[in-house]
């Protein structure tokens, strides 16, 4: 005689769905994590110069109009530009990520707070810019004592030696000293010397970290799922 034995079992799919959703947002978590922090480390950080580097880009009325910077070149890095409306904040700092539960997804990118400069670094473009005065009026040195560089204004002297060779010291001279804004996005009140645009390559801060992640991701949904 034949004996059959019937086992019942029930499935609680309601707690099986809620350990589902809990280990699908423990990895999204992780990645909108890893993602972030590899995009801030596509950011250069980019320290003033003490001493400034000028370049003379016009004349008004026999005055040399000379451009000062402080920053320091880069090469095929995205610079950690400030933002205008948040002086002291790097925009790489602003990089974050946000999960949507209802989606099952996770977005990773840049605070909104500077969308333009976001495009403008990952995609690259055209920037429009002004030369502004960082004086009142023609000067021979920037309010800090940075003094013109010597010939590089109006009366100044490029120095040398003299007949018997002593080292004579040369004179900056008078100058129109302008700094490069951006005038959409600046406090700087200067008045207005020239105008132009720049050019600005694309830095794909974004496009790299998901390149150097990408392979990572399916790894963080590997046994997600745990608990009775």
């Amino acid at each position: 005689m034949d004996a059959t034995v019937r086992v019942k079992i029930k499935i609680d799919t309601g707690r099986l769905k809620n350990r589902y959703r809990a280990g699908r947002d423990k990895s999204l978590d992780r990645i909108g994590a890893n993602m972030s922090r590899q995009a801030k480390r596509e950011f250069l950080n980019r320290k003033p110069k003490k001493k400034p580097t000028w370049r003379r880009i016009g004349e008004k009325e026999g005055t040399p109009i000379l451009e000062v910077s402080f920053k320091q070149p880069t090469a095929n890095r995205v610079t950690s530009w400030k933002t205008a409306r948040s002086p002291g904040g790097f925009l790489k700092e602003a990089v974050a990520y946000g999960r949507d539960d209802r989606a099952g997804s996770v977005v990773i990118g840049p605070m909104p707070r500077a969308t333009w400069l976001n495009v403008i670094q990952e995609k690259g473009g055209s920037s429009p810019v002004q030369w502004r005065m960082l004086t009142k009026k023609p000067a021979d040195r920037l309010k800090g004592g940075i003094e013109v560089p010597a010939g590089m204004g109006r009366g100044g002297t490029s120095g040398g030696r003299d007949s018997r060779g002593r080292f004579l010291k040369g004179s900056g001279g008078v100058a129109y000293i302008v700094g490069k804004v951006d005038p959409a996005h600046t406090r700087k009140r200067g008045a207005v010397m020239q105008t132009g645009s720049q050019r600005v390559k694309p830095g794909r801060f974004m496009g790299n970290a998901l390149t150097k992640q990408r392979a990572k991701i399916p790894q963080q949904f590997r046994n997600r799922i745990s608990g009775p």
